[in-house]
């Protein structure tokens, strides 16, 4: 589980960067989406800190905080604790402006929600290196495991569900279809697309068998670990093969992290027995066993540096040890040939003994970096009494009271059950409703879902924008491509003219929603004018969607010009 905990972590943290990049015109006031826009067109229900201020400062200070969390979330550094703030800060920011979102966010919420109910933090954590008292045992089943082993499988089976086209059945060309839509398709897509008509029905049922068969071999009673491994290498071939011919964001790593919850005991046993457990074999580190603070230091360097055969003691252990250590006032490292190392020379040792952290020896290894790294550790080490003060027995947090867990247990059940319905009764041939109060408190809960990627068949239509804008000086540009001669001719690559995938899933939503138009061409008029001056600001400009029908292949398929909206940057 600690895996499935950085996997997330990491994901939180790539997703906070890229979505920084559009802070301000995502979310602030003067962006695309305005906070009484989006509280107008959204459920009332929905609850996010974002929505408190549309200045700037306060969504980067949210940020900051969020990255923070998701930090500790990833070292294991009060883990509980970190879990729900990365959760609660995820369903705000997601919150703030639906219009950049997707199913990828879905699955992130989810996957974090669940993943409060985890031990997750119970090993190779910061946590799990303070703790004195290590896990009794490797092998953990609770209500959350299962809830998270339901949730996943959720996501694929409920998909096929919704797939009720005859272009993912009787027909297959679903594939076809999916690969036409420009904005989506990489370049790669773009020559699969012209594949023979046969093979793209091939590749169509081939995502529903995987979709089908994967998830449920996860959760086969057999103890056979080749039927989950196998099971697990399908579904990632499956990611892998989605992100290569469509740009479809962070969803294939989601779904890659989510499968590693499946990998079998034997899996991890095997890869420690090869990679890490004589890692550092034949290296000692001595430390100051009267402060607390340096065992668990080297606890958490041998843990995450991934050291599990460096010797560890304190120097007090050995008098000539110690006798180095109170001299030179540093840790004492002895390396393969018995040779003394203190200080930061002691780190580069350690750091070269490490299975992936070893590329960065030649780099501590430079004069200024040992130059910095010295007076860095001198400083700690000076002031390390500081910290020795920590009780010798730290827990990851204290037992739950057990009527305390029953009730906790109690709490899962019933969401195993609620999150079960929701998504029974987003298949329309079950005849499943759920009363509107109880569709709110999903959405209160960031626990509403419905898995239609490309359901019940892949859109046949796509298109592109052409946004001519009139300067003040009578030179009409294309805003949509930051200047450029306009022109209608339909764009080589239709994906890669996309910053990125959150663009994409907004010109998406702009096209069907007009409430979203004024905000978009005011954010149009003000990037423009903030970068050109007197003659060439802009005056007006108008929105245009060219519209393409996807035919059945290889016909020609028809274009429409249709326009959205009409704006003066003076109004």
């Amino acid at each position: 589980m600690a895996a499935l905990r950085v996997g997330c972590a990491l994901i939180v943290i790539l997703d906070l960067i890229q979505r920084a990049s559009d802070l301000v015109a995502h979310y602030t006031d003067v962006g695309i989406a305005p906070r009484m826009l989006v509280i107008d067109h959204t459920n009332r229900w929905s609850v996010s800190l974002h929505q408190m201020s549309g200045i700037w400062q306060w969504q980067a200070a949210l940020f900051i905080l969020a990255a923070l969390a998701a930090l500790a979330l990833l070292v294991g550094y009060r883990t509980r604790l970190a879990s729900i703030l990365t959760w609660g800060l995820c369903i705000s920011l997601i919150t703030r402006n639906p219009y950049v979102g997707y199913s990828a966010d879905v699955l992130l919420r989810l996957m974090l929600f669940w993943g409060m109910f985890l031990p997750w933090g119970a090993v190779y954590s910061v946590d799990a290196a303070w703790n004195d008292d290590p896990p009794a045992s490797r092998q953990y089943l609770s209500l959350g495991t299962i809830a998270f082993a339901i949730q996943i499988v959720s996501v694929y089976l409920f998909s096929v569900m919704l797939k009720s086209g005859k272009e993912w059945w009787s027909e297959g060309s679903a594939i076809y279809y999916a690969l036409s839509i420009d904005y989506l398709a990489t370049p790669i897509g773009k020559v699969v697309r012209e594949a023979p008509y046969f093979t793209l029905r091939l590749l169509t049922w081939s995502v529903l068998f995987l979709e089908v068969i994967a998830p449920l071999s996860l959760l086969l009673p057999v103890r056979k670990a080749s039927v989950r491994l196998v099971a697990v290498l399908g579904i990632v071939i499956l990611h892998l093969s989605i992100s290569s011919v469509m740009f479809v964001g962070i969803f294939p790593l989601l779904g890659i992290t989510g499968t590693i919850f499946f990998l079998p005991g034997q899996f991890w046993e095997f890869l420690g027995r090869k990679l890490v457990k004589t890692s550092g074999a034949g290296i000692k580190i001595y430390y100051d066993d009267d402060c607390g603070f340096c065992l668990r230091t080297v606890r958490i360097i041998k843990m995450f540096f991934l050291l599990p055969g460096v010797e560890s003691a304190g120097a007090q252990s050995v008098p000539e040890i110690e006798a180095a250590m109170r001299q030179r006032n540093s840790w004492v490292v002895i390396d393969r040939q018995g040779e003394f190392h203190y200080g930061f020379d002691g780190v580069v040792i350690v750091v070269g003994a490490s299975p992936i952290l070893w590329p960065l020896k030649p780099l501590l290894n430079l004069a200024p970096t040992r130059w910095c790294g010295e007076r860095v550790y001198r400083y700690v080490a000076t002031h390390r009494r500081i910290s020795c003060e920590i009780p010798p027995r730290h827990s990851a947090g204290p037992d739950l009271n057990p009527r305390f867990r029953v009730a906790i247990d109690a709490v899962l059940a019933l969401l195993i059950g609620y999150v079960f319905v929701l998504n029974l009764s987003s298949v329309r041939r079950f005849h499943v409703r759920l009363p509107s109060p109880w569709q709110d408190v999903s959405i209160s809960a960031g626990l509403d879902q419905s898995w239609s990627m490309f359901a019940p068949f892949p859109a046949k239509d796509d298109g592109w924008y052409v946004i001519p804008g009139t300067l003040r000086n009578g030179a009409t540009v294309d805003l949509f491509r930051a200047g450029q001669p306009v022109s209608f001719t339909k764009p080589t690559y239709g994906s890669l003219e996309f910053k990125n995938h959150r663009w994409v899933k907004f010109h998406e939503n702009l096209r069907n929603r007009p409430f979203l138009q004024p905000g978009y061409a005011r954010q149009l008029c003000r990037d423009w004018n903030r970068r050109h001056w007197q003659g060439e600001t802009l005056d007006e400009l108008e929105i245009i969607y060219v519209l393409e029908v996807t035919q059945p292949a290889p016909e020609y398929s028809p274009i429409e010009k249709q326009s959205k909206y009409k704006f003066k940057c003076g109004s």
